[in-house]
């Protein structure tokens, strides 16, 4: 039983970590397209709020897991 808990809840492989470096990655990529279709559509809306909130949904997502990648890396060392 307890060797059932420790393999769930138990530390995790350090490979495991990857996983936060391409969801990351993923965010970067978003936020640039997002970035780039802002501009370009910029010249119909005039609204750079629109763009704004556009972008701030995948930083968060780059941020989050770039910290989280780091917090993981940090913690195995």
């Amino acid at each position: 039983m307890n060797n059932a808990l420790n393999d769930a809840f138990g530390p995790m492989d350090p490979s495991n970590c990857d996983f936060f470096l391409i969801v990351s990655m993923i965010g970067a990529l978003v936020m640039i397209m997002s970035l780039v279709y802002g501009i370009m559509k910029y010249s119909e809306n005039k609204s750079i709020l629109i763009i704004a909130l556009s972008i701030l949904q995948p930083f968060v997502l780059y941020f989050q897991n770039r910290l989280l990648y780091n917090m993981c890396i940090g913690s195995i060392n």
